[in-house]
């Protein structure tokens, strides 16, 4: 699947977008660093950063990170999952629900399916 939009768009940020996207599900930081720079816009950058740092156990630099993205169903994924890492699973499940309720479209299907897997909670 991958490589079908990988073949379909050409544009190097939109691919680097498609592989951290990919990245991100199959849990392997290392290429989603290496897509981070190439990746535009910058609020999506600063996403997958932020992400990179959860992954890492660096929660107060993701909470920063988090609380420089405008767009509300970023920020509160990115808290969903600190608070997940944190062990604090039913704060993570109330913001997930705050996650979905700010996104539509392919960004909500995405983290629908997302949380459907590590906090089923949230999407009963």
């Amino acid at each position: 699947m991958l490589d079908q939009l990988l073949r379909k768009y050409k544009q190097p940020a939109r691919q680097a977008l498609y592989r951290a996207i990919h990245g991100v599900y199959h849990k392997n930081t290392s290429t989603l660093k290496n897509e981070i720079p190439h990746i535009r816009p910058l609020q999506y950058r600063r996403y997958y950063e932020a992400y990179v740092q959860i992954e890492e156990g660096e929660f107060e630099q993701a909470r920063a990170s988090a609380a420089q993205i405008a767009k509300p169903w970023m920020r509160y994924a990115l808290l969903s999952e600190i608070e997940l890492k944190s062990g604090n699973r039913s704060k993570a499940i109330a913001l997930a629900r705050e996650t979905l309720r700010h996104c539509k479209g392919l960004q909500r299907y995405l983290v629908y399916k997302g949380y459907e897997l590590e906090l089923p909670e949230a999407v009963a």
